[in-house]
């Protein structure tokens, strides 16, 4: 899509120099309109707040716990319960 936009030219010059040597208008504006739609879509999303979790089929983090909790146990004991005493032991008496 092709189309004439006004820029200040202090802001423009301003994001040229934070953008660094080599980086063409395109670029620039193509990665300004990405922030703005990633800053946008924060500020909705937090706008909302529990409200995301109740869309359907709207992504979500899963806490520690529901991930721990839909970890299969294991097939057989091997007697690894995670943590490693010996160490542990060693650390704690002197």
């Amino acid at each position: 899509m092709r189309i004439t936009v006004t820029i200040d030219d202090g802001l423009y010059q301003q994001a040229l120099k934070l953008a660094g040597p080599g980086t063409d208008r395109v670029t620039l504006l193509r990665e300004a309109m990405q922030t703005f739609i990633r800053v946008q879509s924060g500020k909705r999303s937090a706008a909302l707040g529990d409200q995301t979790s109740q869309v359907a089929g709207a992504p979500h983090r899963r806490s520690l716990a529901e991930v721990l909790t839909a970890i299969p146990p294991a097939e057989q004991d091997d007697g690894w319960d995670g943590w490693p005493h010996s160490t542990m032991e060693s650390i704690e008496k002197p």
